[in-house]
């Protein structure tokens, strides 16, 4: 009797099952898991951002669980913004333009990138991944193919 190996899914087959099911939390999960393997700083990073968010919504807003994950998502953001979007432009655009902030409504977290007030990037996180980008339509037919390769993005605002 033979044993077939176990299925190992890449970063890419993740990302379509999130995209093929969107309210589905298990590939995000998964793709956590699938980050942590990869064990670079930005990785682990990143998958803790996801949990961390996955935690929050379903801890229900302010449950202990929801706050403490709510005060990890905080110092994740404080701590590291290379691995945000999983796009090396944005962390090269915020530390060129200095100023960013955060906000967050229900279960989703919108990092804003300040420029001029016409440049401004706001990048909308819902459970772990990028869900909405804000940006000009530059920004957009310049780095619109490297956002949609890394999230199951669902809306863009131009």
């Amino acid at each position: 009797m033979s044993l077939s190996p176990p299925i190992v899914a890449s970063g890419a087959a993740l990302l379509a099952a999130i995209r093929a099911d969107p309210e589905d939390d298990l590939p995000r999960l998964a793709f956590a898991d699938w980050l942590e393997e990869q064990g670079n700083p930005e990785s682990l990073t990143r998958a803790e951002f996801i949990r961390a968010q996955l935690v929050e919504v379903a801890a229900g807003i302010g449950s202990p669980a929801a706050i403490d994950a709510l005060l990890a998502t905080s110092r994740i953001l404080k701590r590291s913004q290379r691995w945000l979007a999983g796009c090396d432009w944005l962390y090269d655009y915020r530390m060129s333009h200095g100023m960013w902030s955060w906000n967050r409504v229900g279960d989703s977290i919108t990092v804003t990138i300040c420029a001029a007030e016409d440049e401004d990037v706001d990048l909308t996180f819902r459970r772990g991944f990028l869900a909405l980008v804000r940006c000009s339509l530059e920004h957009w037919l310049r780095y619109g193919s490297e956002l949609v390769g890394a999230h199951p993005l669902t809306r863009v605002e131009l």
